[in-house]
């Protein structure tokens, strides 16, 4: 089951469409009440982690079913800084942007990360992941107060955390099983 695809705004439109559409998949997967709690969780929780990290919300929210599994998505375009960047792939399970894959994948994810540091004199690594991100010039251009609650509540629900950044679209996307 593939659920609809809802817009959701800074204004708050579409988020409690969004949460029904959680609490139907749940049905439709056959959740337990409690089951179906910690869906709706993870869904306000990826949207409050968008909003904290962004300041805006313009994004598109689905969910993928398969058996007593959910997938949720949340694709959204936000102001991308080396701070903000390094926030959002440190919330993902293997700390790693999901969409640098391939040659391609890895040469574009170098070119941004270098321009988001600002820095002259960058390395290129054959592994992605052996290169740190560069220290930003800007430490913080997300809600200074964001004490990464959204992030330590969907690492602990969830069974896996992706994070794809290409430009300034990032898509999220969070894996449960229910079936434990």
């Amino acid at each position: 089951m593939i659920s609809d695809m809802i817009e959701i705004r800074n204004s708050g439109d579409g988020q409690d469409r969004a949460l029904a559409e959680a609490e139907k998949a749940a049905a439709w997967c056959e959740l337990t009440p409690k089951e179906t709690l910690r869906a709706r969780l993870i869904a306000e929780e990826m949207m409050s982690m968008i909003r904290s990290l962004s300041g805006e919300v313009n994004a598109c929210f689905r969910i993928e079913c398969e058996g007593k599994t959910m997938t949720f998505f949340l694709t959204s375009s936000i102001l991308m800084n080396g701070a903000t960047r390094e926030e959002l792939i440190n919330t993902s399970t293997y700390n790693e942007n999901d969409a640098a894959k391939g040659f391609l994948g890895r040469l574009r994810d170098f070119f941004e990360r270098a321009m988001l540091s600002g820095a002259g004199s960058y390395v290129f690594a054959e592994n992605a992941a052996e290169q740190p991100l560069p220290p930003p010039d800007v430490r913080v251009s997300f809600d200074p107060g964001w004490d990464h609650y959204e992030r330590s509540i969907l690492k602990n629900v969830a069974d896996e955390i992706r994070i794809g950044i290409r430009g300034n679209q990032v898509e999220m996307s969070v894996k449960v099983s229910f079936a434990k």
